[in-house]
């Protein structure tokens, strides 16, 4: 491959930034990200994500030796030679863990409220003295240990509700969101059958002056769809308060397991407290989690699915958001336009 290069210097955070600007039909067929310091994992899954999504934007390189950014900086006409080995791949076996609430209506148990977190984290990561393990408590055992104790509390009901309910925990999000993704091709209940996604990510941790006060969340994507009337209702039952991070929430939402099914049509948003001062480090453990806080978030997560399982009015996107168009058009698209009873 021949040609110009677009050199591109952004900060760590502005990165999310620059993935989802839009790129021209005569951008370069190449873009070089020059970094100011060694990239966490999961920033170099979104890149790696960017450069290979359906899109059709460029293929990335992500650099931050220092000599190499000062030999580009130092001539507006610097010419590189890269040479790479040929790409190696081993097959592993990857999987979303799946569990089903049978719903009690004869014709609405056909369709589900889907209910999600991703299992996954970072790994170890480095050698030498210190803690290499990154735990990921909070990002995301918190959201997955939601998962599994709202599906215990709503299986042990008396009375089931109308339509089933779906819980699942992915593989892959720190890598791209592999999992929901996969799933959003490998439905087990048709696309067009599942009414809504509520995804959980985030919920442990109440300290750090980025994260909201106690009994608050933050609903990604909260005024993307009335599923959000069903579940700020069900929340202020339980003392919780769901509020739209008005600067942060379409980024947000756009990084979490909600984006592949909204890309697919579903009715998804997160619900989720907000990172952590030690996010993406080893130190994301256990004992900085707010259990209490934790569980009255899991509550209101559960009283909200059960009401949205439970109502025959499926939630809807809102066509006043821009921001939908293309989730709304999907929606139509699965349901063969007659949209979903």
């Amino acid at each position: 491959m021949e040609g110009k290069a677009l050199v591109y210097e952004p900060p760590n955070d502005a990165v999310d930034e620059f993935l989802h600007r839009p790129l021209s039909p005569d951008s370069p067929p190449v873009v070089i990200a020059l970094m100011d310091e060694p990239v966490p994992g999961s920033l170099v899954a979104r890149l790696r994500e960017a450069s290979v999504a359906a899109s059709g934007r460029p293929p990335m390189l992500v650099v931050w030796n220092e000599a190499f950014r000062a030999a580009l900086k130092a001539t507006k006409d610097a010419r590189v030679s890269l040479k790479l080995p040929a790409p190696t791949s081993v097959s592993i076996r990857l999987r979303n863990v799946a569990g089903v609430l049978r719903g009690s209506d004869p014709s609405l148990k056909e369709t589900c409220v889907l209910v999600t977190a991703h299992y996954d984290h970072l790994g170890v990561i480095g050698t030498g003295e210190g803690d290499h393990t990154y735990n990921g408590a909070n990002d995301d055992a918190s959201g997955t240990g939601s998962v599994i104790e709202i599906a215990a509390a709503l299986a042990s009901l008396p009375e089931k509700p109308k339509r089933s309910i779906l819980f699942m925990t992915f593989f892959g999000e720190e890598v791209g969101l592999l999992g929901s993704r996969y799933y959003s091709r490998h439905p087990l209940f048709p696309l067009a059958k599942t009414v809504a996604q509520v995804n959980l990510e985030h919920l442990g941790r109440t300290d750090g002056d980025s994260v909201p006060r106690l009994g608050q969340a933050k609903a990604l994507g909260f005024d993307y769809s009335s599923a959000i009337d069903v579940l700020r209702q069900a929340a202020e039952e339980v003392g919780v308060q769901l509020v739209n991070d008005k600067e942060h929430s379409a980024t947000y939402h756009g990084r979490t397991d909600c984006r592949p099914l909204a890309e697919v049509g579903v009715p998804a948003l997160t619900l989720s407290i907000g990172m952590a001062p030690d996010y993406h480090l080893p130190s994301d453990e256990w004992q900085k989690q707010d259990y209490d806080n934790m569980a009255k978030l899991a509550r209101a997560a559960a009283l909200g699915v059960y009401r949205l399982a439970e109502s025959s009015e499926a939630p809807q996107w809102n066509g006043q958001n821009p921001q939908t168009e293309r989730y709304r058009r999907a929606r139509e698209e699965a349901a063969g336009g007659s949209g979903v009873k």
